[in-house]
């Protein structure tokens, strides 16, 4: 009977996140060499060396190799993957995770096993539903705004996320890594051609190097989220005390209704084999999707909401449907509270104090018809509540789907 030795890579140079593949620092090379000497003195005879592709699983199987002179043989299957289920739990509970969590998976790519199919299917999803709103969220931040902090909170925010996912596994990552950025590139090249203020935009988003952040913010959500329960705890929270958030609902209402309407647009093409493009569409009509929607963001600069939606914008739509969604609610909801303390914290001796054009900002503001401005914001939660119901996704996602063919392969 064959012996199969297991042997786990050493520590790595650096910590969860900050780095996509570290190799080994001192301490991990010296447990690399002790184990390579503990298993040679136990097995002369030449063994066959498989590794990760990760560096520091190649660097643990490099004094392996040379003590038995054996060659490692790179296997991308045994990489590790971020487990979405316990780790260690019964493979059938992994199969119906992915049934559970699809909700617009769509048939991009054949790779060799059911399982990476499936994976590879959600990958796909979310990498279009990502950037597709990085793009636009990176295009609103310079059509309304000259802030070059904002464009450096936006670039940060991409560097956030890539320390917020775990390690990707180097055969799903290559393709659908290849696919976004060619998509992304495309893109932002036609659309800022002819804008020589967009250079640095272009020249950040279509660098090979800044595309593995965009490439990690891909994988960061698995799981569909707590966001309706989140929906309705805001609703409750409005409806409790309408009158509190009269001044900063516009603009919540009016990023919220962008969601819905880029949801709705996605839902009605998740059987497309080219998601991306149809949802995107022609450089035009991404054009007209990228400015039709208003911020008031002259209203509420001052308390820099602008700034907080846009980033929140940029995590939202592939968080919605991950465990990553309640931080988002969290983060609108703390957007909201933030508008509403800093009004009331002005005196009325403060507010005669401002600049005429911050007055005449305020009075713009205070003149937003009240009523309309709550039920407007609500009926977009309520929107988002009744899209990620689940007899919504029940519905979208059939037997069209790769989702649906797999889980009906499983049920035969």
């Amino acid at each position: 009977m064959p012996t199969i030795l297991l042997v786990r890579h050493g520590q790595a140079a650096a910590g969860f996140g900050s780095h996509r593949d570290p190799g080994l620092d001192d301490v991990g090379r010296a447990q690399a060499e002790a184990v390579a000497e503990e298993l040679a003195a136990r097995f002369e005879e030449p063994v066959p060396i498989y590794s990760s592709p990760l560096k520091r699983a190649q660097e643990t199987a490099a004094p392996l190799a040379r003590r038995w002179g054996s060659e490692v043989i790179l296997e991308p299957r045994v990489a590790e993957i971020p487990s979405p289920t316990e780790v260690g739990g019964a493979p059938k509970g992994l199969v119906q995770y992915g049934h559970r969590t699809a909700t617009a998976w769509c048939k991009l790519r054949i790779l060799p096993t059911r399982d990476q199919r499936l994976v590879a299917a959600l990958f796909s999803f979310l990498g279009s539903l990502f950037t597709g709103v990085s793009v636009l969220v990176a295009i609103w931040i310079y059509r309304r705004t000259e802030d070059q902090r904002t464009f450096a909170a936006f670039r940060l925010s991409l560097v956030d996320l890539r320390h917020a996912v775990h390690e990707l596994d180097n055969l799903l990552a290559e393709p659908l890594f290849n696919e976004v950025s060619l998509n992304i590139s495309r893109e932002i090249r036609q659309l800022f051609a002819s804008t020589p203020a967009k250079s640095e935009l272009n020249e950040y988003i279509c660098d090979s190097i800044h595309h593995d952040f965009i490439a990690q913010a891909i994988h960061a959500g698995l799981q569909q989220s707590s966001a309706l329960r989140r929906c309705e705890e805001l609703i409750a929270v409005i409806e409790c005390q309408p009158s509190k958030y009269r001044e900063q609902l516009p603009i919540v209402a009016s990023v919220l209704s962008s969601l819905n309407q880029y949801i709705v647009r996605i839902a009605r093409t998740v059987s497309s084999p080219r998601l991306f493009n149809e949802v995107i569409g022609d450089p035009d009509q991404f054009k007209e999707l990228a400015t039709s929607t208003r911020f008031y963001a002259d209203s509420v600069s001052d308390f820099e909401a602008f700034r907080h939606i846009a980033l929140i914008m940029g995590g939202v739509p592939s968080a919605l449907m991950s465990d990553h969604g309640q931080k988002v609610f969290d983060a609108i909801e703390s957007l909201v509270q933030m508008v509403a303390d800093r009004f009331a914290t002005m005196s009325d001796q403060e507010l005669r104090t401002e600049s005429r054009q911050q007055q005449r900002k305020l009075k713009k503001l205070g003149a937003i018809d009240e009523p309309t401005a709550i039920e407007d914001a609500l009926k977009q939660f309520r929107l988002i509540r009744h899209v990620f119901a689940s007899a919504q996704w029940d519905r979208i996602v059939s037997m069209t789907t790769v989702v649906g063919q797999l889980t009906a392969d499983d049920e035969d």
